[in-house]
């Protein structure tokens, strides 16, 4: 009988990291408090409900600042870039999946310009996830001394059409 990562993967693909949320979720749990919020760019907000950790914008799926039409994407954009600096995540997940980000060619670039450098003044990595297609292992590396480990392995990790590359950036002190 498949693994529920197994089932995962064949109903829903290998550019869908549902399989992964759940050890993410956990990670996450154990490095916060009940009053944290989690960030999500992506659509993987099941890792807030399985961290029982709230959302700190109103836009819980990426979607509404990428492709879900409304008054203004970039409005929305600018609303969610708002509420990030006034409410400063304990931590961001940057899933950098096509299927999860959903950018149409209406998409302004906005908030990925923001959140990038939103990322490098207030937040370190703490973790890197790489799923990988199916029928091979995901790899993660959480934490400061995994993170080390990965930098032995590979000093350039990128994603394609067949990988998933999720980062986890924490809260600088």
């Amino acid at each position: 009988s498949a693994s529920p990562e197994e089932k995962s993967r064949l109903l829903y693909g290998d550019l869908n990291p549902f399989a992964e949320a759940p050890i993410i979720a956990e990670y996450l749990k154990e490095k916060t408090s009940a009053n944290d919020t989690l960030y999500i760019v992506g659509s993987e907000v099941e890792i807030n409900f399985l961290a029982q950790r709230k959302h700190p914008s109103r836009y819980s799926l990426i979607y509404f600042l990428t492709y879900i039409p409304g008054p203004s994407l970039l409005e929305s954009q600018k609303e969610t870039a708002n509420e990030l600096l006034t409410k400063k995540p304990a931590y961001i997940i940057f899933v950098d999946s096509i299927l999860s980000i959903f950018k149409v060619k209406e998409t302004d670039p906005y908030f990925f310009t923001f959140i990038e450098k939103f990322l490098e003044e207030y937040y370190e990595l703490d973790g890197m996830v790489l799923v990988a297609p199916r029928y091979q292992d995901t790899e993660y590396f959480l934490g400061k001394d995994a993170l080390k480990e990965l930098a032995k392995k590979s000093p350039v990790v990128q994603t394609d059409s067949e990988h998933i590359l999720i980062g986890i950036h924490r809260l600088k002190e």
